[in-house]
């Protein structure tokens, strides 16, 4: 990963905030950012399209450097590079540096943040809810609506931490808050998978077991993956006691489900 100097901040330039938060150029760049995954090729990755999404004219002899990001977050590649252009000083040699320190880190926090961490989240709950007795078309819409208002949040996001910070984006982007957050996403998903493991096995052939093997494997479930969830997090020290609890609560699990099936 790239070493930015000192963080800083600055005031996006004139020509990106001239009519208020929703500048033209703002628009323009969050707009195109969606298509940029359309232009994919195995030659030069994201290249192509992050050269389009830039207005940077195209050339038969010379192809776009090679690109790669998670497709959300290509907007702070985007607003940095924009950034960066409308600051002067930004030689080609220096913005194909960047852009290839930038690959790495917007891969890593994309794919821990969105595929490892709300996507399964939001199936599992919405398992849960269909498993419960939810209706599965609002349940299905509620997913899409949720996952799209958290994807068009993250790309404004991102394309805004870029024109905001430049060339210290990557300052930026360390101190942000995507990382916890996606630890938090995952340690939701280990314990949603007990929840949604325990309801599932417990409906039996059809409806939800009632009674106390329904309600000891449901506790029995949530404290155990709840546990496992903070102790793969590192939030929980690994020690004999927690060690045999977990076991306990494993077994009362075990037994709570098969006692319902």
């Amino acid at each position: 990963m790239m070493r930015p100097g000192p963080p800083v901040e600055p005031t996006a330039p004139a020509e990106i905030r001239a009519n208020g938060e929703r500048a033209p150029a703002e628009r323009r760049l969050l707009l195109r950012s969606f298509l940029i995954q359309g232009m994919w090729n195995p030659r030069d990755l994201l290249g192509s399209g992050t050269a389009w999404a830039l207005g940077d004219p195209a050339s038969a002899g010379d192809p776009p450097a090679p690109f790669n990001s998670h497709p959300y977050l290509a907007g702070v590649a985007l607003g940095s590079v924009t950034r960066a252009r409308i600051d002067g000083g930004l030689t080609p040699e220096r913005e194909l540096r960047f852009r290839t320190a930038l690959r790495a880190p917007l891969g890593a926090l994309g794919d821990a943040l969105v595929w490892a961490g709300w996507v399964p989240f939001l199936l599992l709950l919405s398992m849960g809810l269909v498993l419960v007795g939810a209706p599965p078309v609002p349940v299905v819409v509620g997913f899409l609506v949720v996952h799209n208002v958290l994807h068009v949040g993250l790309r404004r996001w991102g394309l805004r931490l870029g024109l905001e910070h430049g060339m210290r984006v990557g300052t930026a982007l360390g101190a942000s808050p995507l990382r916890p957050l996606g630890d938090r996403f995952r340690q939701g998903v280990v314990v949603l998978s007990g929840l949604v493991a325990s309801v599932a096995a417990l409906r039996g052939g059809g409806e939800l077991v009632q009674g106390t093997a329904a309600l000891t494997g449901l506790v029995a479930g949530s404290l155990l993956f709840v546990g496992l969830g903070f102790l793969f997090a590192g939030r929980l020290p690994v020690t004999t006691p927690l060690r045999v609890a977990l076991m306990l609560l494993g077994v009362g699990w075990i037994a709570a489900v098969l006692g319902g099936m």
